[in-house]
Parts: C-alpha cells; sequence; structure tokens
C-alpha cells in the first residue's frame, strides 16, 4: 500500500500583549509511505518552508522514516496501538543564513482512541522522543516525553477537533498547546483543515493554520 500527500501551509503566529507582533509564513509538504511488509512502514517526508515576515527565508527539511507499529487492543469502541519508529531528518537553511542539520531520532509511543458513538471519538497518546545530532558537530543528546489528549465529532464531510498537545511533559519545564480545528472535504482528495491554537494556557502565543491537503 502507497500513500502520497501534498500540503499547503500558511501560518499566521501572535505574540502577546494584545497580539502586537505577528509573523506569517507558508510551506509545502509532499508525504510518501509505503507498506513493506505486515506493521512495516517506511517513507519521506519533504518540506519547504518559507518565513514571510518579520524576515523572509526559506527552508528545506527532508525526513525518511521506517516505523513498526501493531495493535495492541481492537475490540468494540476500544483501540490500542503502539510503535517504534526511528526519523532521519535533513535540515538545510538557505537564506537569510545558510546551515545544514543532521539527526537521528529514535521514537517510541502507544496510541488510543475510544468511539463514543454518534460521530463523537476520544483520542490520546504518549510518546518518548530522543535525538542525536550528527551535524553540525557538537551537539548532544536530547529526549523528551510528549503527549495529547483530543475530542472529534465526524460528520458527513466536516470533522471538528479540539485539544491539548502535552508537547513537553518531562523533563520540566512542562509545555503544552490547546488547539481546535475542523477539516472540509472539498473534494474526495482535497481537504481544507483551519486551526486555532494557543501556548500555556495565557496567550503568550497564538496561531492560526489554513491548510489544504491533496491525497493522490
Amino acid at each position: 500500500m502507497k500513500k502520497l500527500f501534498f500540503a499547503v501551509v500558511a501560518v499566521l503566529s501572535l505574540a502577546a500583549p494584545a497580539f502586537a507582533q505577528f509573523s506569517v509564513g507558508a510551506r509545502l509538504e509532499a508525504n510518501y509511505s509505503t507498506t513493506l511488509a505486515p506493521n512495516l512502514t517506511a517513507g519521506v517526508l519533504g518540506r519547504l518552508e518559507v518565513p514571510i515576515t518579520p524576515t523572509f527565508g526559506v527552508g528545506i527539511l527532508v525526513r525518511p522514516f521506517i516505523q513498526y507499529g501493531v495493535d495492541l487492543v481492537n475490540d468494540g469502541p476500544l483501540s490500542v496501538s503502539a510503535y517504534a519508529r526511528v526519523r532521519l531528518p535533513i535540515t538545510l537553511d538557505i537564506t537569510p543564513t545558510s546551515d545544514f542539520g543532521f539527526s537521528i531520532s529514535p521514537q517510541a509511543g502507544v496510541d488510543l482512541s475510544y468511539d463514543l458513538g454518534g460521530g463523537a471519538s476520544l483520542s490520546s497518546g504518549l510518546r518518548l522522543v530522543t535525538d542525536l545530532p550528527i551535524a553540525p558537530s557538537g551537539g548532544s543528546f536530547s529526549w523528551l516525553i510528549d503527549g495529547y489528549l483530543e475530542f472529534g465529532y465526524a460528520l458527513d464531510m466536516l470533522s471538528l477537533y479540539a485539544g491539548i498537545s502535552l508537547d513537553q511533559i518531562v523533563p520540566s519545564p512542562f509545555a503544552q498547546t490547546i488547539y481546535l480545528g475542523a477539516n472540509y472535504d472539498i473534494l474526495s482528495n482535497l481537504t481544507f483543515n483551519p486551526e486555532f491554537g494557543f501556548s500555556n494556557f495565557d496567550f503568550n502565543t497564538a496561531y492560526l493554520l489554513l491548510r489544504f491537503a491533496l491525497k493522490l
């Protein structure tokens, strides 16, 4: 099974107080994955990042990965799955400064979802993320545990969601993002995804994301 996704994303980030500072950027993403064997998937994410304000820039991310996942529970409304994967992020900043980075990032996690009925669902997950920088030299090994809790409601062509992303549970300091959004099927293979979110309960930062995703 092979999957290919393209996405065009516009991002508006606001900063308190009173949203006096803001930045605007856009990015083009392509995500390809294929099933190598039962439970084993490989793929690559490519991203062109273009910050527009306050400083124009161009950056490229290429991130191959391989992942092994299993269903632990798949009985009735409850499903639980676990996975282990290795990502190899390669970054290249072209302007305003040039920089190159490469690292190895093993990860492992568990996801849980529960069908509440009537189109409603509840999902959550925990993930251990590690990162070992290879280039530039001098970087140190790092790790963190993050997670999420999300409520979703699906209609015919529209699905709504709201949740909290636990961006860093440990080590301290704790960080999180509250978000809400929607997915609207414009066509059978084209989805529009607006999303609004803010961090740490106090509107220190907020963002508005407008995403168009095309599945081939």
